[in-house]
């Protein structure tokens, strides 16, 4: 399951220059990937005894109690809706808690690649058409 989750986890981050739509079907593959886990249990007992996932979770719920005497509570209920597959975002990162320290750097090196990629093919489009 670490390996499917370091997929999805790159496809978050290639979604953060490609498409919205990428960033949810990371999200989503990333939660389905500790939910539908036969360690559920363990990983929950990680989540719940890493205070560092905790406090990414309650970041969330600061935004949400920030809203309660809005004026605009429609416009800050979708807010709270698009911000919502971030609650999930912290409980996914339990299957990286075995995670050799090696294969993150690849993850961050694959990742560094891309953008650097994505970069000089938007340069050299500026100045074909500049």
């Amino acid at each position: 399951h670490q390996w499917l989750g370091v997929l999805f986890l790159l496809l978050l981050l290639c979604g953060l220059l490609i498409s919205r739509a990428m960033i949810s079907i990371g999200m989503i593959a990333l939660a389905c990937n500790v939910v539908l886990n036969t360690k559920v249990k363990t990983h929950w007992k990680n989540f719940i005894g890493d205070n560092v996932l905790l406090s990414l979770t309650a970041i969330f719920f600061i935004y949400v109690f920030s809203g309660i005497n809005s004026d605009d509570s429609k416009f800050w209920m979708e807010k709270v809706q698009l911000k919502l597959p971030f609650l999930f975002l912290p409980f996914s990162f339990t299957v990286f808690k075995n995670f050799y320290y090696r294969y993150l750097q690849l993850v961050l090196y694959v990742f560094a690649v891309f953008m650097s990629s994505i970069c000089i093919y938007l340069t050299t489009i500026f100045h074909m058409f500049t």
